[in-house]
């Protein structure tokens, strides 16, 4: 057993003669300290503004969530911490051959950092010709850098609009196919 010489100083104090090396800054981060998978567990036909019906966290084989989940109320998605956060919406669609074509299918991110008015700040589109005698079905994606500054007042949601009320976004409770993907990859 070897003995320590000590003397009156304090344990919290270091003699900064003796410290070697770079002391890491205390702004940094060390990679994804939080991150959670929700999808839609059964279809949303027609407009849906929020999607409000039919969110779950994803519970398939092998999932595994880091840190905290986010919590969900009527489409209105909370944050468990603050931090930067990538937003990461996935949308499959729908469309029966019997229903026709369905122009400008959209999926918009949309954040509030005052817990009242809603921004939308990513948006994409696609086509689904529905002709052509089958079901048919289509997807995109759009992702959304989001500055959480306060869990009480930033929030997100996510709504569709479909220029045929037959199309929507396809669900599953066993599948991913409509998702939507947060992670905490930085401090605010």
């Amino acid at each position: 057993m070897a003995l320590i010489k000590t003397n009156a100083r304090s344990a919290t104090a270091l003699d900064a003669t003796i410290l070697t090396g770079t002391v890491p800054s205390d702004s940094y981060t060390s990679g994804i300290s939080q991150s959670s998978q929700w999808r839609l567990s059964g279809n949303v036909t027609g407009d849906a503004d929020p999607i409000s019906s039919n969110w779950e966290e994803n519970d398939s084989t092998g999932y595994a969530r880091i840190g905290s989940a986010m919590t969900q109320s009527s489409g209105i998605f909370s944050f468990p911490s603050t931090g930067i956060w990538m937003i990461i919406f996935n949308a499959s669609w729908f469309t029966s051959a019997s229903a026709g074509e369905s122009d400008y299918n959209r999926i918009n991110i949309k954040v509030t950092t005052n817990n009242s008015s809603y921004t939308n700040v990513a948006e994409t589109s696609n086509y689904l010709p529905g002709t052509g005698g089958d079901d048919e079905g289509g997807g995109h994606s759009v992702r959304y850098q989001f500055d959480v500054t306060d869990t009480a007042n930033c929030k997100v949601k996510f709504d569709s609009w479909v220029q045929n009320n037959s199309t929507g976004l396809r669900g599953s409770s066993t599948v991913n196919l409509t998702t939507v993907t947060f992670q905490r990859i930085g401090d605010t």
